[in-house]
């Protein structure tokens, strides 16, 4: 499934929930779609499903670098707080691998440029 208008206003009501553990979480979240300004890349702030509660935020904008991601793909930050993020994104099937070689990685470690499932988003 690739991103769609539509696809994407339906994500704010009807997430799906999915467990996450990284670093400094673990336990059921959604993720709404929203957007960065300036670039209009996807963002990505989870939030905890029981509570509704922030949990982080997964992404992250480098339009200041001259970077944006790809159609279907977002930033995903994995460092700081965010540690074991991509990895805990990833085993939950929201994203997919990386990006091996594509220039987040000469400009900021532990980013990475990932493709998006949305089949594991939307409900």
């Amino acid at each position: 499934m690739s991103y769609d208008p539509e696809l994407e206003a339906s994500l704010t009501g009807n997430s799906k929930t999915f467990p996450l553990k990284t670093a400094y979480s673990n336990g059921l979240c959604y993720i709404p779609l929203g957007r960065y300004y300036g670039d209009e890349s996807i963002a990505w702030q989870l939030f905890d499903a029981s509570d509704h509660m922030p949990m982080g935020k997964a992404t992250v904008s480098l339009i200041a670098y001259g970077l944006k991601p790809d159609k279907d793909h977002v930033f995903i930050k994995d460092y700081a707080e965010n540690q074991g993020m991509y990895e805990g994104l990833k085993i939950a099937g929201v994203i997919g691998e990386h990006t091996e070689g594509h220039p987040v990685e000469l400009v900021m470690r532990d980013v990475y440029h990932c493709p998006i499932n949305y089949d594991k988003l939307v409900g």
